[in-house]
């Protein structure tokens, strides 16, 4: 079929235009004679593919008859799309006519409203009730019913209360932030599916205050994994102001468009994690005007604006307004202050949003998080627990790859656990100093390991204490002084 599609628009004397029909070229000459033509070239409209809210842009209208003409590409996904042997070339024309006589139905905001000699028309696409899209390329429907496949899953079969699970059998000892952070989560790409007109009033920012090494970075990480959702992690360190030495906050948004592998509304629904969150805290004058500066900025970002970006040659225009944003932070000082107010009879103490404005940040920043939640401080029994229960252990790492790689079992009794986790617990560094005790010990071994001398090695305090001497250094030679030499 060589045929063209064309939908032909009346110029009225108000200046509006309304729909005189849908006919194929040719096949009226009477409306060809007094019709100005502007052919629809798919490859120039990229937004026919993106959005089914669809502008196309033509040239000054100075004739009666205005007329849209579909390219062959545009033409053949159409016909392609009603391949049907049950069907003949009438039926098939008859059927795209409908469809395209469906779409001008639709036509919304059609005025002869110019800007530089330029005229919108603005089309209403209704792609859930247009058969269409049935053999058409997912690359190239990216309508509302497509967002399973742009996020890479049918929020349908996730279950938040799972991922949960799962999470708390590698972080223990932090149900509540677990259970927090993974149900809000979900609840905006709820919000986000359903496409909620008051989703951006519902999302749900979340702020995370704990020491370090409690689990904040690695929660957010499988989070994310679990289901799938695009996600970059960096610190607010790096970041300035428009205008200042460092890097700009719209480049963040290059980088989940990365980790999207380029699928605008995959990453426009992604998860930005903001780390040393604290270092923003205005407490002195020292780097005042960029912080506050960056606080503006992410006050924006986080309330939901349009950022153009440069991404693959490309000029795009990024929507924050579905960002999931994790701000995360350490807050010594703050935690330090609070527990410094505790009577000997109290463990526990509670921190509200306006801990955080007397630390430096803006009262408008602390109410966009709807949810702030914090991390627990890991005693020597919490971690002893981490260390022999968690999934993410990193001994169990170490016992299970010597086994696997180097056909050698790992053996150890309760004393040298004790003693790993002592050594833990005084670099205070939370559940990562355990990762750092082990890999120490793994490197100790690690040479017998690769030359697979035995079946079997038993950690001992010797080998404890090798961990020691690894950071040992000898004095170097002494330089004598020439002049004292001559004398």
């Amino acid at each position: 079929m060589n045929e063209k599609i064309a939908i032909v628009l009346e110029k009225k004397d108000d200046g509006t235009f309304s729909l005189v029909g849908v006919d194929l070229e040719n096949s009226s000459k009477e409306i060809w004679d007094n019709c100005k033509k502007i052919v629809l070239d798919e490859s120039k409209f990229s937004n026919l593919r993106d959005m089914a809210d669809t502008s196309i842009i033509m040239g000054p209208l100075d004739k009666k008859y205005a007329c849209l003409v579909l390219s062959d590409e545009l033409m053949e996904k159409l016909i392609s799309s009603y391949d049907d042997n049950d069907m003949n070339q009438s039926q098939i024309t008859e059927n795209i006519k409908s469809y395209i006589e469906s779409i001008c139905n639709n036509i919304v905001n059609l005025n002869s409203s110019t800007h530089n000699s330029i005229t919108k028309l603005e089309f209403k696409f209704p792609v859930k009730e247009s058969s269409l899209d049935t053999k058409s390329d997912s690359k190239n429907n990216n309508s509302e019913e497509d967002n399973d496949y742009e996020l890479g899953f049918n929020i349908s079969d996730i279950n938040p209360l799972e991922i949960s699970a799962s999470i708390r059998k590698k972080i223990l000892g932090q149900d509540n932030v677990v259970n927090g952070v993974v149900n809000n989560i979900y609840n905006n790409q709820l919000l986000f599916e359903n496409d909620n007109e008051d989703y951006s009033g519902s999302k749900a920012c979340i702020l995370i205050d704990g020491p370090t090494g409690t689990g904040k970075t690695f929660l957010t990480k499988e989070v994310a994994e679990q289901m799938n959702i695009p996600m970059v992690n960096r610190s607010v360190s790096m970041f300035s102001a428009p205008g200042y030495q460092g890097a700009n906050l719209s480049d963040i948004l290059v980088d989940l468009l990365r980790a999207a592998k380029g699928d605008l509304k995959t990453a426009q629904r992604g998860i930005i994690v903001l780390d040393e969150f604290d270092k923003l805290c205005i407490k002195d004058n020292n780097g005042l005007e960029m912080k506050r500066a960056v606080q503006d900025e992410l006050l924006t970002y986080l309330g939901g604006c349009k950022i153009p970006i440069d991404y693959d040659g490309k000029h795009i225009e990024f929507d924050t307004s579905k960002i999931t944003f994790i701000c995360m932070g350490a807050f010594t000082d703050l935690r330090e202050r609070k527990e410094s107010e505790l009577s000997d009879k109290d463990n526990k103490y509670k921190i509200v949003p306006e801990d955080y404005i007397k630390e430096g940040l803006k009262r408008e920043l602390v109410g966009r998080f709807s949810l702030i939640t914090c991390t627990n401080s890991f005693s020597k029994e919490k971690l002893k627990d981490i260390l022999l229960n968690s999934e993410a252990s990193p001994l169990i790492r170490f016992v299970n790859s010597a086994k696997k790689n180097y056909h050698t079992d790992i053996l150890f009794d309760d004393d040298i656990i004790d003693k790993i986790v002592n050594r833990a617990y005084k670099l205070n560094t939370g559940a990562r100093a355990l990762e750092t005790v082990v890999k120490s010990v793994n490197n100790v071994v690690l040479n017998d390991l690769i030359a697979e001398k035995y079946d079997q090695i038993q950690i001992t305090d010797d080998i404890l204490k090798k961990i020691d001497e690894t950071a040992i250094r000898e004095r170097g030679p002494v330089l004598w002084d020439l002049n004292i030499m001559l004398i």
